[in-house]
Parts: C-alpha cells; sequence; structure tokens
C-alpha cells in the first residue's frame, strides 16, 4: 500500500508540472523501510496519538503516519501540494493547513507529538520553534551535521548554542542515521532522526539563556569569565566562589548546558 501510494505520488507530480523546489529545501523521503521507523516511533506505543505533521509536501510520511496514528494534522507552506494533500484528508484521522509551521505550532493545543522530515534552510528556526511550543515530544528528520549539533557533549567541535538551548528544553538522541539515497531529489548530505523529549518549559530563564548563548559563542574559543564580560555578565562579581572558580577553568565551548543555566538565574538580570 505505501509502495503503491509513493508512485502515485509522483504521478500526480508529473501529471500537475510540480517540480520540488530548491530554495524551500524540497526532498522527498521516499524509503518506506525508514517512513515507517518513523511513523512507529511517533504512535507505536500509544494508538491515540495525534500528531502534528511539520512540512508535509504531497503526503508522504503524512499517509504513514495515519495508519499508525489516530489523529495527524497535516502543515505544509506550498499550496502546490494542496490537491494531494486534501485527497489524504478524505481519511477520518488527517487533517490539512496550509500555512507556515513557524507561526502554526507555537498556537497548537492537545498534540501529543511533532513529526517532520525539516526543510534544511530552516532546520534551526524549526527546532526553536518546537522548543518554544507546547510539544511534549518531536520525532524530526535533519541534515546529519545539525543531528550531530543538537546531541554533542560539551568541549566537542559539534557543540553550540544549539546545542545549549535545546538540551535545556528537550532529552535529545539520535535514532537513526539516513543515507541521502532514501530520498528523491538525492540531497548532498546524508540525514539523522532525532528523538526530542521535553524536559523544561521555555519560560523566561530559557529566554535568556538563548540570548546569552548566542552572544557567547561569538567568542566560542574565549576563556569563559571573559566572553561573559564581554556580554555583559560580571560573573565574578554575582557567582558564589566554588562556583567562580569552576567558570573559571572553562572556555565558551565547554560549558555545559547546566552551568550556563545556573549562571543566567544567578547573574543574569533583564
Amino acid at each position: 500500500m505505501v509502495e503503491d501510494f509513493l508512485r502515485n505520488i509522483f504521478k500526480v507530480l508529473e501529471h500537475h508540472e510540480i517540480r520540488l523546489r530548491d530554495e524551500l529545501s524540497q526532498v522527498l523521503l521516499v524509503n518506506t523501510h525508514v517512513l515507517r521507523f518513523i511513523a512507529e516511533h511517533a504512535c507505536s506505543s500509544d494508538s491515540r496519538t495525534r500528531v502534528v505533521e511539520i512540512g508535509s509536501g504531497p503526503g508522504n510520511l503524512t499517509y504513514v503516519l495515519s495508519t499508525f496514528c489516530s489523529y495527524v494534522i497535516a502543515i505544509e507552506l506550498d499550496p502546490r501540494f494542496a490537491t494531494l494533500l486534501r485527497e489524504l484528508q478524505r481519511r477520518t484521522n488527517v487533517d490539512v493547513v496550509i500555512g507556515d509551521a513557524v507561526m502554526l505550532v507555537k498556537a497548537l493545543r492537545g498534540i501529543d507529538i511533532a513529526v517532520g522530515n525539516l526543510p534544511y534552510h530552516i532546520s534551526s528556526q524549526l527546532l526553536e520553534t518546537l522548543a518554544r511550543s507546547s510539544v511534549s515530544r518531536a520525532i524530526v528528520t535533519v541534515q546529519k551535521e545539525v543531528g550531530e549539533r543538537i546531541v554533542a557533549r560539551p568541549g566537542t567541535d559539534s557543540y553550540g548554542k544549539l546545542s545549549v538551548v535545546l538540551q535545556t528544553v528537550f532529552r535529545a538522541r539520535i535514532l537513526r542515521f539516513v543515507s541521502k539515497k532514501c530520498f528523491r531529489p538525492v540531497p548532498d548530505v546524508d540525514s539523522a532522526i532525532v528523538e526530542l523529549e521535553r524536559v523544561k518549559n521555555f519560560d523566561e530563564t530559557i529566554e535568556k539563556l538563548q540570548k546569552l548563548a548566542k552572544c557567547l559563542y561569538s567568542y566560542r574559543n574565549k576563556l569563559l569569565l571573559k566572553a561573559l564580560k564581554m556580554c555583559g555578565v560580571e560573573a565574578s562579581k554575582c557567582l558564589p566562589k566554588e562556583l567562580a572558580c569552576e567558570v573559571s577553568k572553562l572556555r565558551v565551548y565547554q560549558a555545559s548546558p547546566e552551568l550556563l543555566e545556573k549562571i543566567v538565574e544567578l547573574c543574569v538580570q533583564e
């Protein structure tokens, strides 16, 4: 059934002369094993799971999600895919919204999980949107490099401001890597499927943390105390002596999310 549906997608795209757009990072995941892997991890533990799909395209993943999950909201920015998605909407458990997921996801309530093959050019923006939303869990496909940045540990080359914010809000892990050959057209890079499980809401403290991390990572290799001062935080004056001593030994890229959050709580007033 999935194979037949995928074949039909390409026939309809060809019939309507719809070409996938590079500027929107439009690539289709066509490997049925990977599609089922995503749907199973999203919904198999509870058949009542309600899903929002970010960037549904012509509905290749939407179709598979609808067979595993009780309810799917498919959000797609490109109106050219509306005809294909409306056909899917005939299924009683799929609703289609043509609009911008960046704007819509933050406003959704009553959704258990977000799923999506995130467009490469706005993946960081969409990940921030998920962090700010009420979604408690997400399974997203991103570029391999982005996936490695999400889960990177302090002190590693991949660790940065994205790692800090997402690891503060979510428990993150890579479920599997996906070859670029599983997509059409074939992109330049492999991908990673990442699971995000919420541990904290995006509150005022994390808002401050995000702003501080953005500033600090302009000085990635500098000593943390010096970089904090350059970002307007006199850490030596507001931290307990023992913690200030720990901070003095670190460079920016070595500071854990927990340490930076503590600095924000103690030292950042605005």
